[in-house]
């Protein structure tokens, strides 16, 4: 489950039983999973064919920082 998901479900259940230290945790949790979601995969893995007998394949493993130094 993605940090987004477990934060606002934390938070729908300290609302309901009014536990605020636990919907403070649970806005903060919500509100990383935000942030991480926006910022997108840190790195993606990519390739280049389907593999058959007797035939190669390669493999890279991209990032943004990856791209801004080329």
């Amino acid at each position: 489950m993605d940090l987004l998901a477990r934060g606002l479900r934390r938070l729908n259940g300290a609302v309901r039983s009014g536990n605020v230290p636990l919907a403070l945790l649970g806005a903060a949790i919500a509100a990383l999973g935000v942030v991480r979601r926006l910022e997108g995969p840190k790195e993606e893995l990519v390739y280049t064919t389907t593999v058959r007998r007797g035939q190669r394949v390669e493999i890279a493993v991209t990032s943004p920082e990856a791209q801004r130094t080329r």
